[in-house]
């Protein structure tokens, strides 16, 4: 497994209103997961060559866990789809390091985030990391 691949353990599997599948997982090689900036995501090695890309949606302070929210594509091409009939509690998923193309500036002081649907899921970390903004260390 190369440096930027890491193997995880899924401790929760809910699937909430709208077909979104949440998954929680943490280290699967015990120690800590790398830490996460808001609107980071992990890519997902799934199967056959397969992967997707996927927003970290929780709080970036908590630092012990990933959290997802994969809304299930009836049309899918493979990936949510997969994930919503094979993920359950305990499974072992490959994933990537997180990575950020949506980065915020911290200098930018308050802002107003506009998101719907599935399209919410990198607003909510940026959401939890913003409150925190006023006390987090420069």
């Amino acid at each position: 497994m190369s440096v930027d691949r890491m193997k995880v353990v899924v401790v929760r599997a809910d699937v909430l209103p709208g077909d979104t599948l949440m998954l929680e997982m943490v280290a699967g090689e015990g120690g800590n997961l790398p830490p996460f900036g808001a609107g980071d995501h992990v890519e997902i090695y799934i199967k056959d060559g397969l992967s997707r890309h996927y927003s970290l949606c929780g709080d970036p302070a908590h630092q012990g866990t990933y959290r997802l929210a994969i809304q299930k594509e009836v049309q899918s091409r493979g990936g949510s789809l997969w994930l919503h009939e094979n993920i359950t509690v305990g499974a072992v998923l490959e994933i990537s390091a997180p990575r950020n193309n949506f980065h915020l500036p911290d200098h930018i002081g308050r802002a107003v985030l506009v998101g719907g649907g599935i399209g919410i899921t990198p607003l909510l970390s940026i959401a939890h990391d913003q409150r925190a903004w006023p006390s987090r260390p420069t």
